[in-house]
């Protein structure tokens, strides 16, 4: 059974609620691509984030981008629009590499966001988001 808009939302809140920058709208609406790309194609999607989220009262509005997200990218596709050329995987880099990721071709990038929730794989700045396949 395909997600719901919903169930998109949830994991892209979940996967990139610590990111902010100019044009984070444009790379949950990739994110947004690539799952319905994947769902269509049947089978496993790849690994996520859940399809579920807790949203505190704090970051309703940020959910509620999420949401518009995948609604824009619903958009997007009904006017015959794809601009990740069917991927159906993202990540995020530390840096504005573009080289493959498991064999698959860069398809779009963004970037460099922030990142509010520091890692060792990903710093405070210089993150970017990428849609894979094809």
């Amino acid at each position: 059974m395909p997600l719901s808009d919903t169930q998109i939302a949830n994991i892209i809140f979940n996967e990139t609620r610590s990111l902010s920058g100019t044009n984070i709208q444009r790379a949950r609406m990739n994110i947004a691509h690539t799952i319905m790309n994947a769902d269509s194609a049947g089978g496993n999607r790849p690994r996520t984030a859940p399809a579920v989220a807790s949203v505190p009262p704090s970051e309703r509005a940020l959910y509620a981008d999420c949401l518009q997200a995948v609604q824009l990218a619903r958009l997007e596709r009904s006017r015959g629009t794809d601009p990740t050329n069917g991927g159906r995987n993202f990540n995020f880099r530390a840096n504005a590499s573009r080289a493959n990721f498991y064999n698959l071709p860069i398809q779009t990038q963004v970037g460099p966001l922030n990142n509010s929730y520091p890692t060792l794989d990903l710093p405070s700045a210089g993150i970017y988001g990428n849609t894979y396949g094809r």
